[in-house]
């Protein structure tokens, strides 16, 4: 079985990785959006990591769930700097797919 607080601690860094590269001239603001958004869906990804594992959940319906993720996570400090939101967007996206991506390779 994974062990998921290394899981999600190398998320963590692989994600803000991710961010530094999306938003070099804004990259405080980012990596304080992104921990928040890990942190509060941590639960809700530890709980579906864990149905995944237990094969409750299949791979599309744990990626349907982390997709749906992107209409709670909350880029405040990035839109207060105004960055657009397509942009924002963007980068949630591809966010949500490093988490899918991340998990689906520790459970390979």
């Amino acid at each position: 079985m994974a062990d998921l607080t290394e899981l999600f601690d190398g998320l963590k860094k692989s994600a803000v990785e991710l961010a530094k590269g999306a938003f070099e001239d804004e990259f405080s603001s980012a990596k304080k959006d992104v921990q928040a958004f890990l942190d509060d869906s941590r639960e809700k990804l530890e709980r579906w990591t864990m149905l995944l594992l237990d094969k409750q959940l299949d791979k599309d319906e744990f990626e349907m769930l982390v997709k749906s993720l992107k209409t709670s996570a909350k880029m405040e400090l990035l839109m207060q700097k105004g960055i657009a939101k397509i942009k924002v967007d963007k980068f949630l996206k591809s966010l949500l797919g490093l988490v899918i991506d991340t998990v689906f390779k520790v459970i390979a």
